[in-house]
């Protein structure tokens, strides 16, 4: 389950940007849905969702973007480009990374995360270069790697490793200086040393845990408008049409009562998709789905499957505009289900942003789940912080009983900016060009 994870120069994060999911001290509602871990000696309390609210271009996706860019490097196990086409271009193509308007400064990573009862994080600094200038030469200048809060090697200009005997028990081989003299001089500047060097000589397994987390256990869907169907039943060769029972029950429930969705796949296809089948005086005839179902119903059907499977195996899931063409009340259902422990025994994460208001509910989410990312006019940098932050003070203090979602429209917590479009409207054409035409 993520933990925690921090950003600094990262498109309009100039600063350190956290997104926690710890929980905050003196949150009182909802601790049903509060995971504790052990950390040593120390209880962490871990939240099973977050919702990001913003203005648009406030910077709500970059975060997003931002973890989807770590996910992305670590699995590949480098800082090069890569040629996968990738909603997030940033993903891809590192030069998009850094904020326009600094120089020389690193881009930072940092995250924590649990699995099998053992705290991760890692962090990496990156010399990326400027804006736009993709053929800097890369480097990784800093790396860290800790379980449990125990530092199991670091890299600056040379590689460091634990001499602790509590955090040596991760390591898979022994230690030794003809081994660390071997990691140091096949170390490669845009090389990660955790994919590399480490995980080949000295910790497959962590390695491989860690690596496993971010690849099956970390998933993030980047951009609402580019939500495709989850690929499924791909060893089937022949036509083959498949009434998936989990997209039955969803097909009843929004209301679809002349028609069923189903996936197909025919014998020269690569992929599946989805399709809608109609009686039609007395046979059932196919249709795409994409012409004949609504954007909104198409997206319900297709998340669903990820919903499913964040529960069965206990993801982390984080989408950008969950919300995007579905009906609020879903949405809400959704989030009851990831607080639901009966469900939720797996303990899986949702994280996502939106600019719908009606989530803004102290019967739905915690003061420490509801995040705020606000861009500063004159700086166009961005800050995130979180709805707790504020404590519970008489003058800025936000009490469980308050109006959340009324206290928002009225700017009390920022992160929210008023419209006037009028002044285009008259340059093209309207009321100014009326006014003059009158004076005439």
């Amino acid at each position: 389950m993520l933990v925690e994870f921090k950003t600094r120069n990262y498109k309009t994060f100039v600063e350190e940007a956290t997104l926690s999911m710890v929980s905050a001290p003196k949150q009182k509602g909802l601790d049903y849905s509060v995971r504790k871990i052990n950390v040593g000696r120390k209880k962490l309390g871990i939240l099973p969702t977050g919702v990001i609210y913003g203005t648009n271009a406030a910077g709500k996706s970059n975060i997003i973007s931002a973890l989807d860019t770590l996910k992305a490097i670590v699995e590949r196990g480098n800082i090069n480009n890569s040629n996968s086409q990738n909603i997030d271009f940033a993903t891809s193509n590192l030069e998009l990374i850094p904020n326009s308007e600094t120089k020389n400064v690193p881009t930072e990573f940092d995250i924590k995360f649990y699995i099998n009862k053992k705290l991760i994080e890692y962090i990496i600094k990156l010399d990326i270069g400027e804006f736009l200038k993709n053929d800097a030469k890369r480097k990784v200048i800093f790396e860290k790697l800790s379980v449990n809060n125990n530092a199991i090697f670091e890299r600056d200009n040379e590689i460091l490793l634990t001499e602790d005997p509590k955090s040596l028990k991760y390591f898979d081989e022994s230690v030794t200086e003809e081994k660390i003299q071997i990691a140091n001089n096949s170390l490669n500047d845009t090389d990660l040393f955790l994919c590399n060097g480490f995980r080949l000589i000295f910790a497959k397994t962590i390695v491989g845990e860690i690596t496993d987390w971010f690849k099956n256990k970390l998933f993030i869907l980047f951009r609402s408008d580019a939500m495709q169907l989850i690929k499924r039943f791909d060893n089937v060769s022949e036509l083959t049409i498949f009434l998936d029972k989990a997209t039955l029950l969803i097909n009843n429930i929004v209301g679809h009562n002349c028609n069923k969705l189903a996936y197909l796949k025919g014998e020269n296809d690569k992929d599946t998709k989805l399709v809608s089948i109609l009686p039609i005086n007395g046979q059932n005839v196919v249709l795409d789905s994409e012409v004949f179902e609504s954007f909104g119903t198409l997206r319900l059907v297709n998340i669903f499957p990820i919903i499913l499977r964040a529960m069965q195996e206990g993801t982390t899931l984080v989408i950008d505009e969950f919300d995007t063409s579905i009906h609020p009340m879903a949405i809400a259902e959704i989030i009851n289900i990831f607080h639901n422990d009966d469900i939720n025994t797996k303990f899986a994460q949702l994280v996502f942003n939106t600019h719908n208001p009606i989530f803004l509910n102290k019967n739905l989410f915690r003061r420490d789940e509801i995040k705020f990312i606000e861009r500063d006019n004159e700086t166009l940098r961005s800050e995130i912080y979180s709805l707790s932050d504020f404590g519970t003070g008489k003058d800025i203090g936000v009490r469980k009983n308050e109006d959340y979602l009324r206290n928002y429209i009225n700017s009390k917590y920022g992160a929210i900016k008023e419209f006037d479009f009028t002044p285009i409207f008259k340059t093209a054409g309207g009321g100014d060009a009326d006014e003059e035409k009158n004076n005439q």
